[in-house]
Order: structure tokens, then C-alpha cells, then sequence
């Protein structure tokens, strides 16, 4: 049997494999050497693994669909991928923006970072001192403003506020907040405008970038100038900007109330129409130069011209509060007042807001001021230097300082805090009763010459809130002893005159007290140390409503109100140097706040904060 012949078409490998077949049976013959190869591998089909892998991903995606533990809730649909294109390169250079004026059509060009503000930022992020509420603890908050702000709104970037211990206040009316927006503190600002809303846009415009501004927050919102920046909106904030004119006074105005001794023979004026009645006023006139270390400012530096103006809207706006229920206008012929607490920040503004020119009582100005008796000398200081300023012959004004308590002779062991030893109540009300028999007072004009306004700012139940029977008067003029009224009935002028008591602390606290707790705390200490309620209707004092209450008008200034009118009133008299507070520091609000805060808890203080530069 024979074998075909090769073909062409046969590869020559396989020729030689079918001779190699052939010659085996037959002859022996050296094997041959098989030639060298080469291996490789050829390119894969990119397009067609593109495609296939595709398919693949396709088919996974669809399964997982199908699947439930797979499928996203319409909740979360927002989270997941789409096919949105890349997003473009940042530019190198910012474009340039012509702005052409009618007048030259070939103005130049403007670079658009230089106008646009913030540009295109869509949070500013700030840092502020906030609190939950009042069960949690003051700490530095780091939140953000939304951008673009408001159409109405200014962000100013605050450069000073200040706190008043009155301003702590704001934390005791939270005492749950659901909200995730966190109550901040501090009302007054000074600070600079960095953004604008879209209303003030305009050539003439009231409010520009880089404005200088101050001014007071709603006291109703829960935001604070305790920040590096602030939405300030005009509408309900008061924002008023700064003139270079009013810059420059401020640099010669001593805004830090005097309490230094001056010579006596200035101090001694013969002058019979201004009297300062004390319970001990040879003790005022010896007093030395000697300042309490609390009453000084630490800062070497002084207090800067433009942290002048965080000084004194909530004070003032405070004391317009209380003078409002008062029936007093500018040329009132007379006018008694009695303020419980003027040895405090607001009692010091109303003792000089009454002797400003804003009142000019033609014929009599009384004022009775109880104050405590270790600040009798600096606070006597205090009088003779209004006393001197406000000196007029043809006006009488009596000035009278009474203390509520008196030296504490008890043994007192080292360390020991030494107790309040209270004056005998018929003592004290016979010192306050004795300041209102002014020369040619009678049982017949007696009404004329009793109290107008009565203001208690540190708590009066122990020693104004008694029933007749508990004291007994020593001037038959005010009081009948057989008759049971009480003793505010007793030195008030009648309800028909427009007489009334306004109080600016817990009604029911029973000792007087400087510390801001005790003071806004509802309940405060009843004289049983029991917890009583802050309404004075459901007062046990007051169980009598026909004999107490009804007999005159009774109002609560517990909440700060606003008013621009009565700002722009502040730094008129500011300006004409009628109007001084008690700056107890001026510090940057990175340097021990939280302390500082515990300071305003415990006594009555008023502090000046430098804001950071934040953002």
C-alpha cells in the first residue's frame, strides 16, 4: 500500500513527520534536530473585552437590583452614582471683567476677584462662645454662615463686645432648647462690614464693605457677639455706622466712671440746694484715694477708642426700660426716686441719666440710693464728682446714701467669709423715711414729697416688704400707728400720680444680694430657704392684694428690650460726657472666658472682650 504524494498544500512540518512515519520500518536513521521556535502572544482584542466586561458589569448591576437587601430607599436615592460629566479644570488665571462707565467707554479692565466679596464660598465657617442651655457647660463653638447671605443682612466681623452680668440672663430661659442652633451671648458689638446683601447694593447705599459699625442685637434671637462674625439684619438689629467725626471725639472721651477722692476743699460747697445725706457722711468726706483692685482697669493699654462704643447700649437701654413706666418728661417740675442697688452698673447709670440733660426737673430732684456699706466711700467719691458737674444754684437736689447694713463686729476666724450684719429693720426704715423730710414738708403736703419711682435692682423683701406692725415710724407725717398699711404704702406717693414700683430682679428673693444667680434664678430664697415661686400675685406677702398691690402700680423688667432711638440718645450724652461706666477689664476672649464668665455669675461686673481675628 502506498502512501500519496505531499501535496503543497501540506505545511512542511507535516511532510517531514509523514517521511519520518515511512522510514521507520524500514531503516534506522539518526534523529533531527527540531528547529528553534519562537512563542508569543498576540495583542488581545481591546474593543472586544471592552464590550464584554460591559455586558458583564450590566448583568451584575441587574442582579443586584433584583435583589432587596440591594435596592436603595428613595431616601438615599440622592447618594447614588450618575453618569454626570467631569468637572472642568480650574482656570490658571481668573477672568477679567470690563466695566465700561457711560462716560468712558474705554474704562479699564478690573480684576473680578477684587469685587465679588467672599466670591464663591457657599459656608463661612466662624468661631463663638454658645451654650445647648443652661444645663450644659459655656464652651467655643465652631459653626458656619450660609453664603450668599440675605438680601437684607450685613456680615460684620466683630472687633469688641462686651458682657454685662444682666446679659447671663439669656442662658436661664433655656432651660430646654430642641433646637440644633445653640444659644450664644452678648447684645453689644463694634465690628467692621465684610459682606452686604443684595438691597444694599447701590451707589448710595447706608451700609458699604469695610464700614465701620456698632450697635445692639435683638435680645429675642438666639445669636450672640460673642463671635468672630455675625449676620446683623437692620430690620430687627440696631446697626449704626461709625463717622470718622465721631471716631476721632471718642478719643478724648473718658468713658470709666471717676471714683477717685478729690481735695476736700472742692469736695466742701457751700451749697444748700444739693445735699448728701449718709448715715455715716463724715466717713465719705475722710475717705482716702484708695481704689478697690475691682475697680481698676488691668489692661495697660487702656481701653481703645472704637471698644468704646460696646459700652453702653444694654446698660442704657436697661434704664430707659425702667424710666419709661415712669410719668417723668423733660421739664418735669419735681421727682423722687429711690433706687434699692445703686452701688450697681445699672444703678449707676440711672443716678446719671436722671442728672443729664436729657431731665431738667425745675424745682426738686430727690434720690435715695441704698447701697451696701463697704462700697460706701468709693460710691460717696462717685456723688461729690456729679455733685461738682452738675452744680446749680437755682435747683434743689438731694442726694441721700443709705446703707443697708452696717460693720460686722463678730469674731471672724481666717478664711472665713464674713456674713452680712443687717441693719435693725426700724433703723434702716427710719433712715429711709427721714430722707424724704425736706424743709417744709407738713402732714398736709406730705404726698408731694414722697417716693415717684421706687427701683429695686439687688431684692427688697426683707427690708421694704413689711406689713404695718412690723416696723414703727418715728415721723408721724407718714403713717398712722393704728393703721396696718404697708411700708411701701407708707413712702410711695399715691397710685393717681402715677407712682410705681418697678423691679429688675427675683421678687421674692429675701436678702439683697450682688450675685446674678440669686438675683435671675426663679424662686431665688425665700426667707425659709424654701424654693417660692417668681410671681408676685402668688406671692404669701401679697396674699392681701387690697392692702398691698392695688394701692400702686407694680411692673417687671426682667427682658431687655431695643430701641435705636434710645442708642442714639446713649452716645449723644457719651459724647457730651454726662454718661461713664465701670469697666472692670479689657481683655482678648481667648485669655481665660470661661473664668471671666464665673466672675459675672458671682458679683456685678461689666468686661470689654477683643474678638480674634478667625476667617
Amino acid at each position: 500500500m502506498s502512501l500519496p504524494e505531499p501535496t503543497e498544500e501540506m505545511p512542511p512540518i507535516e511532510q517531514d513527520i509523514v517521511n519520518l512515519d515511512i522510514n521507520d520500518d524500514k531503516t534506522e536513521s539518526k534523529p533531527k534536530k527540531a528547529k528553534k521556535k519562537s512563542v508569543g502572544f498576540a495583542p488581545l482584542p481591546e474593543e472586544d473585552l471592552k464590550e464584554h466586561h460591559e455586558v458583564i458589569h450590566k448583568k451584575e448591576v441587574e442582579r443586584m437590583k433584583s435583589n432587596p437587601f440591594h435596592r436603595i430607599p428613595n431616601e438615599l436615592k440622592y447618594l447614588e452614582k450618575k453618569n454626570s460629566p467631569n468637572p472642568k479644570p480650574i482656570p490658571s488665571s481668573l477672568p477679567v471683567r470690563k466695566v465700561v462707565s457711560p462716560t468712558s467707554p474705554t474704562s479699564p479692565t478690573i480684576n473680578a476677584a477684587t469685587t465679588t466679596g467672599l466670591g464663591k464660598l457657599r459656608h463661612l465657617p466662624i468661631k463663638d462662645f454658645s451654650v445647648q442651655n443652661k444645663q450644659t457647660e459655656l464652651n467655643f463653638d465652631y459653626p458656619s454662615i450660609d453664603l450668599p447671605i440675605p438680601a437684607t443682612s450685613l456680615l460684620v466681623k466683630i472687633l469688641y463686645t462686651s458682657l454685662n452680668s444682666y446679659d447671663l440672663h439669656k442662658i436661664n430661659k433655656y432651660l430646654l432648647n430642641v433646637s440644633n442652633v445653640k444659644i450664644g451671648l452678648g447684645y453689644e458689638y463694634v465690628g467692621e462690614v465684610r459682606e452686604v446683601g443684595t438691597s444694599f447694593k447701590t451707589n448710595d447705599a447706608a451700609f458699604k464693605i469695610g464700614d465701620k459699625v456698632y450697635g445692639m442685637i435683638d435680645p429675642l434671637s438666639k445669636k450672640g457677639t460673642l463671635s468672630t462674625s455675625l449676620l446683623i439684619n437692620p430690620n430687627r438689629d440696631v446697626v449704626i455706622k461709625v463717622t470718622d467725626p465721631l471716631l476721632a471725639k471718642l478719643q478724648d472721651i473718658d468713658i470709666e466712671i471717676s471714683f477717685a477722692h478729690e481735695s476736700e476743699a472742692r469736695t466742701r460747697d457751700n451749697n444748700e440746694n444739693f445735699d448728701i445725706d449718709s448715715s455715716s457722711s463724715s466717713e465719705i468726706e475722710e475717705s482716702s484715694t484708695e481704689i478697690s483692685p475691682n475697680n481698676t482697669l488691668t489692661n495697660e493699654e487702656g481701653i481703645p477708642s472704637l471698644s468704646k462704643l460696646s459700652t453702653f447700649s444694654v446698660l442704657y437701654s436697661k434704664a430707659k426700660q425702667i424710666l419709661s413706666h415712669s410719668n417723668f418728661s423733660a421739664t418735669s417740675p419735681k421727682a423722687t426716686v429711690l433706687i434699692n442697688g445703686a452701688d450697681t452698673n445699672l444703678g449707676y447709670t440711672l443716678v446719671q441719666i436722671l442728672l443729664s440733660s436729657l431731665y431738667d426737673f425745675q424745682d426738686r430732684l430727690s434720690l435715695i440710693l441704698v447701697i451696701k456699706r463697704e462700697n460706701e466711700k468709693l460710691f460717696g467719691n462717685f456723688i461729690a464728682n456729679l455733685r461738682r458737674r452738675y452744680y446749680d444754684p437755682s435747683k434743689q437736689l438731694n442726694i441721700s446714701i443709705v446703707t443697708f447694713d452696717q460693720f460686722n463686729d463678730d469674731l471672724i476666724l481666717k478664711g472665713e467669709k464674713v456674713p452680712i450684719k443687717f441693719k435693725p429693720l426700724d433703723t434702716f426704715l427710719n433712715e429711709v423715711a427721714d430722707t424724704l423730710l425736706l424743709e417744709g414738708v407738713n402732714e398736709e403736703n406730705i404726698n408731694d414729697y414722697k417716693v415717684d419711682l421706687f427701683v429695686d435692682i439687688i431684692g427688697s423683701r426683707r427690708m421694704f416688704q413689711v406689713d404695718g406692725g412690723e416696723y414703727k415710724l418715728k415721723n408721724p407725717y407718714f403713717i398712722n400707728t393704728s393703721s396696718k398699711i404697708s411700708y411701701l404704702q407708707a413712702i410711695l406717693r399715691p397710685k393717681s400720680t402715677g407712682s410705681c414700683y418697678v423691679s429688675c430682679c427675683n421678687f421674692n428673693l429675701y436678702e439683697p444680694s450682688y450675685e446674678i444667680e440669686k438675683l435671675l434664678t426663679s424662686g431665688g430664697e425665700s426667707e425659709s430657704s424654701s424654693t417660692a415661686t417668681s410671681s408676685v400675685w402668688s406671692s404669701k406677702w401679697s396674699a392681701n392684694l387690697f392692702n398691698k398691690w392695688t394701692a400702686y402700680n407694680y411692673y417687671e423688667e426682667f427682658e431687655l428690650k431695643l430701641s435705636k432711638k434710645w442708642i442714639l440718645e446713649a452716645i449723644e450724652l457719651v459724647l457730651l460726657d454726662q454718661l461713664k461706666f465701670k469697666i472692670d477689664d479689657v481683655i482678648d476672649w481667648r485669655v481665660g472666658l470661661k473664668n471671666y464668665i464665673k466672675r459675672l455669675r458671682q458679683e456685678d461686673k461689666k468686661f470689654i472682650f477683643s474678638i480674634e481675628e478667625f476667617s
